[in-house]
């Protein structure tokens, strides 16, 4: 009977043991992918927020504010910092349109 009872223990103990084990090791791989994604998904956006800001601010001001207006050179480096970020073909095309017309 105590042998049944021991068994049994380290059975449970066995199981619980290898479960911690295969539970630390997807939290390793897999959730630390996740939260990487996720991470560098929230520096993005705030890296596009950043630049879409900055030239939206100089073409509602046209580029007075800075001095851009002066130096056609900055005003087109705002908006190819902006353009790195978005994947959009027909923005793209519409932000360069309006640096030339500016």
């Amino acid at each position: 009977m105590k042998v049944g009872l021991y068994t049994l223990i380290l059975s449970v103990v066995g199981s619980a043991a290898f479960g911690a084990v295969v539970g630390k090791i997807v939290d390793a791989f897999l959730l630390s992918r996740v939260n990487e994604r996720f991470e560098r998904g929230k520096w993005l956006r705030q890296v596009k927020f950043e630049a879409f800001a900055n030239l939206s601010e100089e073409i509602l001001a046209w580029g007075i504010k800075s001095g851009v207006a002066d130096n056609p050179w900055r005003f087109r480096a705002l908006g190819a910092g902006a353009i790195l970020l978005i994947e959009d073909k027909n923005l793209i095309n519409e932000i360069n349109g309006l640096i030339s017309d500016v």
